[in-house]
Formats: structure tokens, sequence, C-alpha cells
């Protein structure tokens, strides 16, 4: 145990020598700030992307004439290009098939409202990590 306890001791002792104590950590603690600000961003955008989706996934299923369905999963996201580009799949049931449809979106400049980059089976199959049981062989 007092081989542990020294070991620790000089482990620490070492890693302050390594780091130094120069101001360098407070410019570090601020980028890490930063880049968790910004993925709180882009997550909370996520969330408004999926409710716009959730809209659009309803009227798709009217235009196609299902009224009667379950929504088996709704999942999303976004991927870290430039632009980011956010997106919404959903696994749902009806007439006993099991299906996928999703969405990729971009955020439009004024910071509310979305363009639909694609959407279909496709984009589904991506999102919810599944492929759609109607494109099996």
């Amino acid at each position: 145990m007092l081989k542990k306890i020294i070991l620790f001791f000089l482990t620490a002792a070492l890693l302050s020598i390594l780091t130094g104590c120069d101001g360098n950590t407070a410019s570090f603690v601020d980028q890490s700030s930063d880049t968790t600000s910004a993925l709180q961003d882009a997550f909370d955008t996520s969330v408004k992307a999926e409710a716009y989706t959730n809209e659009l996934f309803t009227s798709m299923l009217s235009k196609e004439g299902i009224s009667q369905y379950e929504i088996l999963l709704t999942t999303g996201g976004f991927i870290t290009s430039d632009p980011l580009i956010y997106i919404s799949g959903y696994q749902y049931s009806y007439d006993g098939k099991k299906e996928v449809y999703g969405y990729k979106l971009q955020l439009n400049d004024d910071g509310s409202t979305f363009t639909v980059l694609e959407e279909g089976v496709e984009v589904g199959e991506f999102v919810c990590l599944s492929e759609s049981p109607s494109a099996e062989g």
C-alpha cells in the first residue's frame, strides 16, 4: 500500500513538472468551453430539426394514404460538416409492415428554419442504422 502511495505522488510530481505552470492551461480550458458550447448548440438545433421533421413525416404518411401507423423508433442528431447537417429518422409500422424513412436538413441563415437536403428510405436506413424490410430481396 505504501508503494502505491509513493508511486502516486511520484507520478503526480512528474506530471506537474512536464505540464508546467506557464498559464497555457487557461487557454485550453477556454477552447474546451467553446467546444462544449458549440456541441450543445448543435444538439439543441437537432432537437428543433426533429420537431420540424415530425410534421414533414406525418404529412408524408398522409400523402401516402397511411393513417393507421405506429412509430417504433425516432432518432436524430447532426453530422459535423461545414455547415452542419441535421438528421432525423423514423422506423414505423403499418399494415403489418415495418419501414424506415429519414431526412437530412440544413439550418437556414435565419437560424430558425430548415431546408430539406435529402429525404427517403435510404436516409432512414442511414439514420436508424437498419435496412428497410422492403429493400431486402
